[in-house]
């Protein structure tokens, strides 16, 4: 094996060992001969994908004589077809220790398996997206992502603070609440689930009309958002004030979206954690102040400072601590083979912290899927998947009918 070991990217490093599956079900996939001969074509122009990763956090590019070797370990083929997603969840195989991200391909689906040093959820719909391409073309297609070197990103970053140096003083008070929360593993050693919940196909048109009727200045993340804490807080608990939000802090770099982890965490808090409005006010009101670009700064800062790259677990408070992460349509438009009004993307991760409840939310072909993951010792799993699917199965039943949320729903009269 050949090569010089290089440093690894500081963000990246702050989330390394912390592990996801992201799986494509029920679309048009080419078989897995493909899909390696693809991978084998991307892995030797891109050495962002291409590279044999040491536990430290340094890797090198794979070279020519080892790519089957390479190719060995990261592409498995699987006979099952039409698998649900808690059963996908079970089927990849065990990550070695110089391994980044394995594919598993079936009949009408596709896992990929990772660390999250990877990259981030549109880092990784990405990949697959070229991936699926690359593997109907003959042809070696142009990469559709870019690589910022160090410096760049360095810049963006320390462009950023001095944009929003005004938030400064607000970031010094809040700084618990930046970069990311508490993903690291907890003393009593639990091992977290994830449940899926996916809706009908009229769901995002229902609730684009409930938003337009009654709350025309709140954003369609920040309805969904309403609804998941109303229905945990129907079937599950009441929810912990606030919640993390994941914010993409990437800006446009020769029109291409850029490679690797641009997610940073921050802490929301409406002043009505029922109100859409009021959590849609918030979270621009989040972005407005330049937050991301402190909380990516500081993620940056602990992956090249410390080998403790996991900010401390929190303690249980005896309510849920509620993180979301939301795709819209317009995210994962990019992928082939999409069916319209069939295809699913969930999310197999970790919760963010003991007592979280961790939420990702994925609009496509007018449907919308939830993957929360938790920890069942905490949250008892069919509380959690029935608050899901309450919501998703009648939005505006949930979102009015607790009567604790009635001093949010008397300013909106519901015809």
């Amino acid at each position: 094996m050949s090569g010089v070991w290089r440093p690894g990217d500081p963000v990246d490093l702050a989330w390394r060992g912390i592990g996801y599956i992201r799986a494509y079900l029920r679309m048009d996939i080419p078989d897995a001969a493909l899909i390696r001969r693809a991978l084998r074509q991307i892995a030797t122009i891109s050495p962002q994908v291409g590279r044999w990763c040491h536990p430290d956090g340094h890797w090198r590019p794979v070279g020519e004589r080892e790519m089957d070797t390479w190719l060995d370990l990261h592409v498995f083929a699987s006979p099952l077809h039409a698998i649900a997603p808690e059963l996908a969840f079970t089927l990849p195989p065990h990550l070695r220790a110089r391994q980044r991200f394995s594919v598993m391909v079936g009949d009408d689906w596709l896992l990929v398996t990772a660390d999250h040093e990877f990259g981030d959820g549109l880092t990784v719909d990405t990949f697959v997206g070229h991936l699926l391409r690359q593997a109907r073309s003959e042809e070696t297609l142009e990469l559709p992502w870019r690589v910022a070197t160090a410096w760049e990103r360095d810049r963006d970053i320390a462009a950023g603070l001095l944009r929003n140096a005004r938030s400064l003083p607000y970031v010094v008070r809040h700084r618990r609440e930046l970069a990311g929360g508490s993903y690291a593993i907890d003393e009593q050693e639990r091992t977290p689930t994830t449940v899926v919940a996916l809706s009908d196909l009229r769901f995002t048109a229902a609730v684009r009309h409930l938003r337009d009727r009654l709350y025309p200045d709140a954003s369609m993340a920040a309805i969904v958002i309403a609804g998941i804490r109303a229905g945990l807080a129907r079937c599950v608990a009441e929810v912990r004030p606030g919640f993390e939000c994941l914010y993409n802090s990437r800006r446009p770099h020769a029109g291409l979206p850029l490679w690797g982890n641009w997610s940073a965490g921050l802490y929301v808090r409406p002043h009505d954690d029922h109100d859409p409005v009021a959590i849609s006010e918030a979270m621009v009101q989040v972005r407005d102040r330049g937050l991301p670009a402190y909380a990516l700064a500081a993620m940056r800062a602990r992956g090249r400072h410390t080998t403790d790259t996991h900010a401390p677990s929190a303690a249980a408070t005896g309510a849920p601590r509620l993180t979301v992460s939301y795709f819209g349509q317009h995210t994962v438009a990019m992928l082939p083979g999409v069916r319209p009004g069939e295809s699913l993307i969930a999310t197999f991760s970790h919760p963010n912290g003991p007592d979280s409840i961790s939420v990702q939310a994925v609009e496509l072909g007018g449907r919308l899927s939830l993957s929360a993951a938790f920890n069942p010792e905490v949250w008892p799993r069919n509380h959690v998947q029935e608050a899901l699917r309450d919501f998703l199965a009648s939005p505006e039943r949930v979102l009015f009918s607790p009567s604790r949320h009635q001093s949010s729903a008397s300013r909106h009269q519901v015809s």
